[in-house]
This record gives C-alpha cells, structure tokens and sequence, in this order.
C-alpha cells in the first residue's frame, strides 16, 4: 500500500510498531490487509496469518508463499460458490494453508 494508489472501502487490518491515531507523515514500515474482496469463509484464515506475521521482527517482510496460499483458498471459495466440483481443491487448499502456517 503506498500514498496515491486506489483503496477499497476496506475493511483493513493495519499494524505498525506504534500508534496510528497521531501519524502525520505515512509510516515507513507497516504491515497492512485489504480485506474487502475476501469471501467470509476465508477472513480468518487471513487475520491469522496478519497476526502470526504481525508478529515477526521484520513484520513488513511479507511471505509470498502464505498469501499466494491464501489467495488461492479465497479464489476457490468464490469460484466454489458456482461451481460444486471445486469443493474438493478447496479443501485441497486449507489443508495447504495449514502446512504453510505451520511452516512459518
């Protein structure tokens, strides 16, 4: 997220090593989740993962293999809510999710 590029209307979860509420100047390192595109089935999923990077030293180094798990789970869940058969690789992708996180 960076000044100047188009936002959702949210919900975001934000964190950064100190308050937010008398930020004048945008923060260099912060950690932040749009979860407005993400099906409810999946949120906590997400906000665990926020958390347990949230968590980390260096919080704004992202992994890119626990969002792509986790975008995956959320494409299959909107695509799941067409498509019957795809129920089988959503629960293919949890599982995923799950070695990932414990993998981190």
């Amino acid at each position: 997220m960076q000044p100047g590029i188009y936002l959702s209307a949210g919900p975001y979860i934000v964190s950064h090593n100190a308050s937010l509420s008398d930020v004048t100047q945008f923060p260099q390192w912060y950690l932040y989740q749009d979860l407005s595109r993400v099906m409810p089935k999946v949120v906590f999923s997400y906000a665990k993962a926020f958390f347990n990077q949230a968590a980390k030293v260096r919080y704004w180094e992202v992994s890119t293999v626990t969002d792509l798990a986790l975008n995956l789970q959320n494409i299959l869940y909107v695509t799941a809510a067409g498509f019957s058969d795809v129920t089988v690789a959503m629960n293919d992708a949890k599982d995923m999710v799950k070695l990932v996180e414990q993998n981190n």
